[in-house]
């Protein structure tokens, strides 16, 4: 569920994303929230080491910021763009952000056993 970071800054892109905890019949929706990706599969919240990787259907985009743009100026944009958590600092708002992002690393993972 949790990959590395791979950090590349020209190529990352900031974007705002909302993001599927459990599945969506019985799970909830949870975002706005500030991260960044080069692949659009693992996604750093706001520009931590550690990516959640996420499918197709397992997140919706909200917003996208230009690429290459720096994690400063995406802040600031998103604080612009979603004031509703702008009573918070940056670091405030992070750590509010990370944990409910760590829930998706305790999600359980779907395992398949082949039987031979």
């Amino acid at each position: 569920m949790m990959a590395r970071f791979d950090h590349i800054p020209g190529k990352r892109r900031f974007l705002v994303i909302n993001y599927w905890i459990g599945s969506r019949d019985d799970g909830y929706l949870d975002g706005p929230v500030l991260v960044s990706t080069v692949d659009y599969e693992r996604f750093h919240l706001w520009d931590e080491p550690v990516a959640a990787v996420l499918g197709e259907g397992e997140y919706e985009i909200v917003k996208l910021y230009p690429r290459g743009l720096a994690l400063d100026e995406a802040e600031r944009r998103f604080a612009s763009d979603f004031p509703e958590g702008s009573g918070e600092s940056p670091a405030e708002r992070r750590a509010a952000d990370q944990a409910l992002w760590a829930d998706l690393g305790r999600m359980p993972q779907r395992r398949y056993v082949a039987m031979a």
